[in-house]
């Protein structure tokens, strides 16, 4: 009993904070916009993006050389990956990061311990190296030490981690290399979590699979299942987000517009009034609200409003990473940075980030390791721009 106290206190001083202060912050108008880009991921303590000219950028934490530029150097501001080549799409995770090129070229990096780079072995890579070469992919989604990626074919193949059946081929085993997942069905979208990941097919039919311990997978149990499943049938999905820690749960937009939640809501991070209460089926969010986009943080969730760009958030916030410049948490869709609309946005570890229609980077919350990229280790308690000058 002594063991697991002390691991839950460890878990929650590192990733959440473990208080919930009230303190009020104003908005910081004296901060520029912040630079343009056009893709953004978040990993647990690293960040990257893509700026219009498909040239990708990364910053943050680095032990591991999830970063990609040939170090385990920590960065604090955005430099230029593998400059060399363009790319279309990336996906940050734990410790590591895969991408895209605007050839199809899959390419990852960082840490491997459970061959989650694909590239058949253990051994961690500093800088971008080519997986699965010969086939072309369309996206890419990484997160913990789970990988998956959807062809251009539709094909959905995942590989690393899979000790809760979280890649899907109906085994525990972890797989070094990309595995094909639900054969015979093509995938448009893919969300990976660190033991879960939900898929919508070309159909917009939304499966789900993995562990399930809190009613993730929203199939109105807690069994955990290692083939993909149909979630909520009847209903079709354009967008799914998957939460990477231990508190999970996941969100999805259908193709009208409606937000969806469930899993563990022990923060409020579902977004339905309530606090502590996990729900195993999808639950309407802000019903007769249309959203655009979401994403969904360890213990926080953040939508934007397809009518107006809004852009609310909702769940934990001791490091105001709900962006509403107080540390309240929120059982229900709070606004945040008022006054900016978004297209885009991305929670991550206790930290935020997302794209203005003006395709401008804001970010706040937590920044220990200069995740948020401002060239400082001094967390962000209302959002501000980042990057200040266009990038070329």
């Amino acid at each position: 009993m002594k063991n697991k106290i002390f691991s839950f206190l460890i878990l929650c001083f590192y990733f959440m904070g473990c208080s919930n202060g009230s303190s009020g912050h104003v908005p910081d108008t004296s901060q520029p916009l912040g630079g343009v880009y056009s893709k953004l991921t978040a990993g647990t303590t690293h960040t990257c993006a893509i700026n219009p000219s498909s040239k990708l950028k990364c910053w943050g934490r680095n032990q591991f050389g999830q970063l990609g530029d040939g170090t385990t150097v920590d960065q604090s501001t955005s430099e230029f990956i593998d400059s060399a080549n363009s790319y279309a799409d990336v996906s940050a995770g734990d410790m590591h990061t895969c991408a895209i090129t605007t050839l199809g070229v899959l390419k990852c990096w960082g840490r491997n311990n459970s061959s989650q780079l694909g590239d058949g072995t253990t051994v961690d890579q500093l800088t971008p190296m080519t997986v699965d070469a010969g086939t072309l992919y369309s996206q890419i989604s990484v997160s913990g030490s789970l990988s998956c990626g959807i062809t251009t074919a539709g094909v959905l193949k995942c590989w690393g981690q899979n000790s809760k059946g979280g890649l899907g081929d109906g085994s525990v085993i972890n797989k070094s290399t990309p595995t094909i997942i639900n054969a015979g069905t093509t995938y448009l979208k893919i969300a990976t979590g660190a033991l879960h990941t939900c898929g919508i097919t070309t159909a917009n039919v939304l499966k789900c699979w993995g562990l399930n311990d809190s009613g993730q997978l929203g199939d109105g149990t807690t069994a955990d299942k290692t083939l993909p499943l149909v979630i909520d049938s009847g209903t079709t999905y354009s967008k799914i987000a998957v939460s990477s820690f231990v508190l999970y749960h996941t969100c999805g937009i259908t193709t009208s517009n409606v937000l969806k939640c469930w899993g563990n809501n022990n923060y409020g991070q579902i977004g339905d009034g309530t606090s502590g209460v996990a729900r195993a089926v999808p639950v309407i969010i802000s019903a007769g609200v249309s959203f655009s986009d979401i994403s969904v943080g360890y213990v926080h969730t953040c939508a934007v409003a397809s009518a107006t760009n809004n852009l609310y958030c909702w769940g934990y916030n001791h490091f105001s990473q709900l962006g509403d410049y107080t540390s309240t948490n929120r059982s229900s869709p709070t606004q945040a940075d008022t006054g900016f609309l978004y297209s885009k946005v991305i929670a991550s570890n206790n930290y935020t980030c997302g794209l203005t229609t003006g395709t401008n980077l804001r970010c706040w919350g937590r920044n220990d390791f200069g995740q948020l990229g401002d060239g400082s280790a001094v967390d962000r308690y209302s959002p501000i721009g980042i990057n200040s000058v266009p990038l070329q």
